[in-house]
């Protein structure tokens, strides 16, 4: 498995377990914040974010996969695979912006 391949599954993953999740709290079960895998971490030292665009990176990532399970049936009703591999894009387009905002300050 190529890194762009092992990431679009973890995002996957990562998706399936936070509308897991949040099915829980909708059960009415308390502190299901306790049981965030921290995927996302990984994911972002795979793809080398640099640390100074880390903050905006999360917040990319929490804007696709840690939505309203509702809103993601809207987005990508039949595909979690569809809607990691559009994360993913993005996340390497802001990727290349800041490697393109850094060279053209030097």
């Amino acid at each position: 498995m190529t890194t762009k391949q092992i990431v679009i599954a973890l995002m996957q993953q990562d998706l399936k377990h936070y509308q897991l999740i949040d099915g829980l709290a909708q059960l009415g079960l308390d502190r299901v914040e306790e049981y965030h895998l921290e995927i996302n971490t990984i994911i972002c030292e795979l793809m080398k974010a640099p640390e100074a665009l880390k903050d905006d990176w999360y917040d990319t990532y929490a804007s696709f996969i840690y939505r309203n399970p509702k809103e993601l049936i809207e987005i990508a009703p039949d595909s979690p695979k569809f809607l990691a591999h559009i994360c993913f894009k993005y996340l390497e387009e802001l990727q290349e912006q800041y490697q393109r905002s850094i060279k053209s300050k030097a």
